[in-house]
């Protein structure tokens, strides 16, 4: 009797390790995704180019400062976190939902490879931060963020890209905060 009880204690220990040991992977695999969501979409931004990107009718600045308004309030509350309102020496940021921009923008169209799954997991944000002075510190720093929803929380990996104008002259010796 004593030994059917310890034989179902360590049977019963083990299911709640494989339980575990599961969700752990479930978790593993949703961020190792989100992490080549994000890696695409850099890789789609940086193809585009800094005019393509940024300049008047590029792919991200004309949106305005409430490209967040799509997303669920606490998912804005967790972007923020990691692509603040904004940073020391930029202008405020800008934000792009990614998954709710228009289908015709080149940024949508350079990502073939987020599918109509990934669209349900997932959600894409794009913050620009440009520099407060373009003429001693010409670059433009690109917040890549994609997150999900695991345990009743949202989850969010960020990739960060900067554009640099290279027509500048005094790229030599310039700081990065």
């Amino acid at each position: 009797m004593v030994a059917t009880v310890i034989l179902l204690v360590g049977m019963v220990g083990v299911f709640q390790g494989m339980i575990v040991a599961s969700l752990q992977n479930a978790s593993a695999n949703r961020r190792t995704r989100a992490a080549a969501i994000a890696a695409e979409t850099t890789a789609a931004l940086e193809q585009l180019g800094r005019a393509n990107v940024i300049n008047a009718g590029g792919a991200l600045l004309p949106i305005g400062t409430s490209g967040l308004g799509t997303l669920a309030g606490d998912l804005q509350t967790e972007l923020v976190k990691y692509a603040p309102a904004s940073l020391p020496g930029y202008l405020g940021a800008t934000y792009l939902d990614v998954d709710n921009a228009d289908p015709n923008n080149p940024l949508v169209l350079r990502t073939p490879g987020y599918g109509e799954r990934d669209a349900e997991l997932f959600e894409r944000v794009v913050a620009v931060y440009v520099s407060d002075d373009l003429i001693t510190r010409p670059v433009v720093q690109v917040n890549v963020s994609v997150g999900w929803r695991e345990a009743g929380r949202w989850k969010v990996v960020n990739r960060l890209t900067s554009f640099y104008d290279t027509s500048q002259q005094n790229l030599v010796g310039m700081v990065e905060y």
